[in-house]
């Protein structure tokens, strides 16, 4: 198999494709901005739960879960291409397939760094229109990506943050979209120390290092904004109520945060940038508007689709 810095892709080039099954839902919103939906012949049964910002995924055959795919399904549905994660499913996913003539496309596109080139990969097997579309969202997303970074006042602290992902008591390190966005948002992430994407920590290790800001990113179960709301709201009194939270100096001072996770990586990671630069430096919230940049996504690229709640406070 070639490796390509991140990218890994049994071909020697990429060529266009004119049926695609996509396991990763955020790889699936690219397709959905590139205007690429109707290539798609399978996805994940996760994406067809996402019917608020992917209406046509309800409609597309599923093969099953994201992590373990159905491979008879898949075969039968005779992609050209099928896009997967970097390290999921394992390798035998290209031995399966291989002789059935299905490439094998793995983009970890939940990560900043990767979007760019997983954009520009996904486009060419779709087609002009769609590098033209893909174009113009990623030149969105780097003139915002400098409008936030100018928002940060040049002469304050740095906040130092911990963010938790979904499960209590493992905070995002390096390596995790989540880690990634705190950086480029301006804050000093204390999981660096840890080196992993995802590390368990005792209260005794969050009371220690004392963060300024704490983040909780929810997976939501509903895009209805009064239920995310709530959900947000729900996840972070959950956290409060552990034992040591709510003594931290970041919950006395209201700097405990719940995300929606959506907006913490993949295609909107620029949403969750700005929500993240508003909770470190409030003095720049007006400059970093995260739900005013969610409507203005949604509007330029995915045909005005599903709005919902982001953040808790």
């Amino acid at each position: 198999m070639c490796c390509c810095l991140w990218l890994l892709f049994c071909a020697p080039q990429v060529q266009a494709a004119a049926r695609l099954v996509v396991l990763p839902v955020d790889a699936l919103e690219v397709v959905r901005l590139l205007g690429g939906m109707p290539q798609v012949v399978g996805v994940a049964q996760h994406a067809a739960g996402r019917n608020a910002l992917l209406p046509e995924a309800a409609g597309i055959p599923g093969v099953g879960k994201g992590f373990a795919p159905n491979l008879e399904t898949i075969a039968a549905l005779a992609p050209d291409v099928l896009v997967a994660w970097k390290g999921y499913p394992g390798p035998e996913l290209e031995r399966r397939l291989a002789p059935f003539g299905i490439r094998v496309l793995r983009l970890d596109m939940h990560l900043p760094e990767n979007l760019a080139a997983g954009v520009r990969i996904l486009a060419g097997l779709l087609g002009e229109d769609a590098v033209v579309r893909g174009e113009a969202y990623l030149r969105w997303t780097r003139q915002t990506e400098a409008r936030l970074r100018a928002a940060i006042p040049e002469d304050a602290a740095r906040p130092t943050v911990l963010a938790e992902h979904f499960a209590p008591d493992r905070l995002a390190g390096p390596g995790s979209a989540l880690f990634a966005l705190t950086l480029k948002a301006g804050g000093r992430n204390l999981a660096a120390e840890l080196r992993s994407a995802s590390s368990p920590v005792s209260m005794e290790w969050v009371v220690e290092r004392n963060p300024d800001v704490v983040i909780k990113s929810v997976a939501l179960s509903s895009l209805d904004t009064a239920k995310g709301l709530a959900q947000l709201e729900k996840a972070r009194g959950e956290l409060l109520a552990l034992p040591g939270w709510k003594d931290l100096p970041a919950a006395r001072k209201g700097r405990v945060y719940a995300f929606s996770s959506d907006i913490l990586g993949g295609p909107r990671w620029v949403v969750g940038m700005a929500a993240l630069v508003a909770a470190f430096y409030p003095e720049a919230a007006d400059k970093a508007d995260a739900q005013a940049l969610h409507n203005e996504y949604l509007h330029l690229f995915q045909g005005d689709g599903a709005g919902g709640a982001l953040a808790a406070p």
